[in-house]
């Protein structure tokens, strides 16, 4: 009997198994599929997960017979069929073709997966932010800086960047100068390289978008301003110092490559005037003349000139007075001096018709008849003294009495010139004469000799 109740456990325990067996292994076969999202490419943060059109979606479950749906939003539920990006495609299987609208901003995407026995998986969700928009730079200066059609700097100006990124953020900002490489941008810097410089820049955010790069033209300008200080005419230099008067124009002109803002002057140390045309002095004697220019990056130049200004006009005199009676022959004398121009030489002109026409004064004038005189002065820088005129009577009663004269005393110099060389030729005549006789003489003493010479030799014969 105890064998018989041991069967009959067991053979229960083993119907028990086999219930068991037949119930639950269907269910094991009918178990829900499980769907996994796998995202790859530009991928940032969380809640949201920050994407762009070039995230690819992928989704998976552990049997290759589950079907996979996915929807963006609340639109309807699609067959996955293979990685997708962030758009949003319109499904018509009966309808016309399908097609996708690239989706910006915040979305959800829902998934899950159904068995090939129909057992559903319960929606999943991901929250996305698609952000396909590059950041955008900006460059601000901060120091002396001038815009016009280029921005002007100076090394001293320190240039700096921002980006801006409303959605997943900017994460770099890089620039180059000229033809150099990318630098990272890590804070305000400045430039040393002088002239026309193109700087370049752009921003990178978190999920790679890359901004165009940006170009920038700058000139750099360190230098001061180059002044120009035109004297007008009349103008002269002697010694180091400029001489003009109230009709000497001074203008004032600059170079400059960022331009100039202010270009101004006083006079011995007064006011300053600030320049907007050409302009005149009219005072008399020593000025010194300060000038200053300032470019638009603040840079200046400043220069001083002293000159001499001289309005007044030469002292002319003449060595006779006006209303004289003088001699045939009287010669007149004309003197200018001035003082205010040292060592110059001024120009001196008369005319003796009446101003008709008006004669160089280079030597004293020989007075031949009476009549008036005019005469005026010039100095080096145009100043003209007034004209003076005198009245000269030269006395010509003698006139032929000199005129005589001067024949007889021409006719004397003829005669003296003429018995000179008389003299000379009637000289010479006398002197080869002289030289004649002399030689005639000697030949008769020689032949006297020769005869007083025989007797002796005939007395040395008797002998």
């Amino acid at each position: 009997m105890a064998i018989k109740k041991q069967y009959s456990v067991i053979m229960a325990f083993m119907l028990l198994a086999a219930s068991f067996l037949l119930i639950w292994i269907p269910q094991v076969s009918a178990a829900v599929p499980t769907t996994t999202l796998t995202l790859s490419g530009p991928e940032y943060g969380s809640s949201p997960t920050y994407v762009n059109d070039l995230t690819t979606f992928s989704l998976s479950t552990t049997s290759s017979s589950d079907s996979i749906w996915y929807k963006w939003d609340s639109d309807s539920y699609v067959p996955y069929s293979s990685s997708f990006n962030a758009v949003l495609i319109d499904y018509n299987p009966d309808g016309p073709p399908s097609f996708s609208i690239e989706l910006v901003g915040l979305h959800t995407l829902y998934f899950n997966a159904t068995s090939d026995t129909g057992e559903q998986e319960a929606p999943k969700s991901l929250e996305i932010y698609v952000d396909s928009l590059p950041p955008s730079t900006s460059v601000t200066f901060s120091g002396t800086h001038y815009e016009n059609s280029l921005n002007y700097i100076t090394s001293d100006t320190n240039i700096a960047m921002a980006a801006v990124d409303s959605d997943c953020g900017v994460d770099k900002i890089y620039y180059a100068i000229g033809d150099g490489s990318d630098i990272e941008y890590s804070g305000p810097f400045s430039i040393s390289e002088s002239g026309a410089i193109t700087l370049n820049y752009y921003a990178v955010d978190f999920l790679g978008n890359l901004e165009n790069s940006k170009p920038l033209e700058l000139f750099l300008d360190n230098a001061n301003p180059t002044l120009i200080v035109d004297i007008g005419q009349p103008r002269k230099t002697i010694d180091g110092v400029i001489y003009a008067n109230e009709d000497s124009d001074f203008v004032i002109s600059t170079l400059d490559d960022s331009g100039i803002s202010l270009i101004r002057y006083n006079v011995d140390g007064g006011s300053w005037i600030t320049y907007t045309n050409s302009f005149y002095l009219t005072q008399n004697g020593n000025h010194v003349l300060n000038i200053e220019s300032v470019d638009n990056l603040e840079h200046s130049s400043t220069e001083t000139l002293t000159l001499y200004l001289d309005n007044s006009p030469p002292d002319i005199t003449a060595s006779l007075s006006d209303n004289c009676v003088v001699e045939y022959g009287t010669l007149l004398y004309l003197n200018a001096t001035d003082d205010d121009i040292p060592g110059s030489e001024c120009k001196i002109s008369y005319s003796i018709d009446d101003g008709t026409t008006w004669l160089v004064y280079e030597y004293p004038i020989f007075l031949q008849e009476s009549g008036n005189i005019s005469y005026r002065a010039e100095n080096i820088l145009g100043d003209a003294s007034t004209i003076e005129t005198m009245k000269i009577t030269v006395n010509s009663e003698d006139n032929v009495t000199v005129y005589l004269g001067i024949g007889l005393m021409i006719a004397g110099i003829a005669i003296i010139v003429l018995v000179f060389i008389n003299w000379r030729f009637m000289g010479k005549e006398k002197e080869s004469e002289l030289v004649e006789k002399d030689s005639k003489p000697k030949k008769k003493d020689s032949k006297s000799d020769e005869k007083n010479s025989k007797p002796d030799k005939k007395r040395k014969s008797k002998r």
